[in-house]
Formats: structure tokens, sequence, C-alpha cells
């Protein structure tokens, strides 16, 4: 009885540390464990990467609470216009994923994880050199 009523405490504790945390830290506690999963962990700048990130979204979370209370737009001598809260929610929105995409998912030691847009650059310049080479081939056995 005493274990169960112990377990019934973590539980509750553990939910209570769960509801303490912000979005932010919420979000890097996922990463976190993500790569954990993966057997990664993060490197120092990984890490202040993770920690701007968790800045940045806490900062996008206060920011929605301005636009949810005083509102999108704002009434102005020359007009309504945009809440300056929604200009600065809407940058943050574009940089977290730039952020984010900065986390290499590859274990350091063995090399950095190849970039997608490298990767891709060198993927078509492969296949324009392989479709030359065809077209070569081609007119070789026309004229040959």
């Amino acid at each position: 009885m005493k274990a169960d009523n112990a377990l019934t405490k973590e539980t509750t504790s553990d939910q209570a540390a769960e509801q303490e945390l912000s979005r932010g830290q919420k979000l890097i506690s996922e990463i976190t464990s993500d790569l954990t999963a993966l057997s990664l962990e993060p490197d120092s700048k990984e890490q202040a990467i993770l920690d701007a990130v968790c800045t940045l979204v806490d900062r996008m979370e206060e920011l929605e609470a301005v636009i949810a209370h005083d509102g999108l737009m704002l009434k102005s001598l020359t007009g309504p216009r945009v809440h300056a809260a929604a200009i600065e929610h809407r940058n943050l929105a574009v940089a977290l994923p730039k952020l984010l995409a900065q986390i290499v998912l590859a274990n350091s030691q063995s090399g950095a994880a190849k970039s997608a847009v490298h990767q891709r650059a060198a993927n078509a310049r492969w296949a324009k050199r392989d479709q030359l080479q065809v077209y070569r081939e081609a007119a070789a056995n026309l004229n040959g």
C-alpha cells in the first residue's frame, strides 16, 4: 500500500513538473529525448542553439498572449495597423526552423551529416553528366 502511495506521489510530482515547463522547455526536452533515442548528444554549439530555440519559443508564446489580449490590429491616427507583436512573432516563426536546421543529426565523431542542399546540387551535377554521356554514346552509335 505504501509503494502505491509513493508511486502516486511520484507521478503527481512528474505531472506538476511537466506543467511548470514552458513551451520552449518542452520542445527542447522532446528534441533531447529524440537525440538520446538515436544515441546522440548535442555538442556545445548545438546546446547553444537549443538554448536559443527555447528562448525563441518562449518569446513567441509571450507574443501570442499579447496578441490575444490586444488583438491583431490596433487603431492609430493613420488608421488600423498590425500589432508590432504580430510582426515580431512572424519574424521569430521564420527564424525558428533555421535554428532547428542547424542541429546535426549525426555522430560528430563519425563526421557531419550531409547537407541536403549540397547533396541535391551534387546529384543534379551527376545526373547532368550521366545524361550527357548517354547522348554522346547515342550520337557515336548513329555516326559509327
